[in-house]
């Protein structure tokens, strides 16, 4: 299995290149997409895009080059982590290793009662 870095918000697919918009709130893949990003939210894209490496920047092109072994996607952006076991991919949705078995435990936390 091929692995990403991000989710692209735009189609659902996962991506290791693209825009990040506001520290992560939006991503998308390409300049297509995220002009149309921007247009959507009323501003002119070859304004917004003179704002790169500016104190005004809030969004920019990026390689993700590693891959968080707690949180990955697959092309059809679903959600995996390692396995602790085999350090193969698992599903957050089968929460098993097809490889070796071993169970996935997904801990949430409550806030505390006092």
């Amino acid at each position: 299995m091929k692995k990403y870095a991000r989710k692209s918000d735009f189609n659902g697919k996962g991506i290791n290149q693209g825009y990040i918009f506001n520290d992560g709130q939006y991503y998308c893949q390409t300049e297509k997409q995220a002009k149309e990003y921007v247009e959507s939210k009323g501003f002119n894209w070859k304004e917004e895009k003179q704002k790169f490496n500016t104190k005004n920047e809030w969004f920019y092109f990026t390689l993700w080059e590693e891959i968080d072994t707690e949180e990955l996607f697959d092309i059809e952006g679903n959600v995996y982590t390692t396995c602790v076991e085999c350090n193969e991919p698992v599903n957050l949705e089968l929460k098993k290793c097809e490889s070796c078995f071993t169970s996935i435990y997904i801990i949430t936390l409550s806030p505390s009662k006092t």
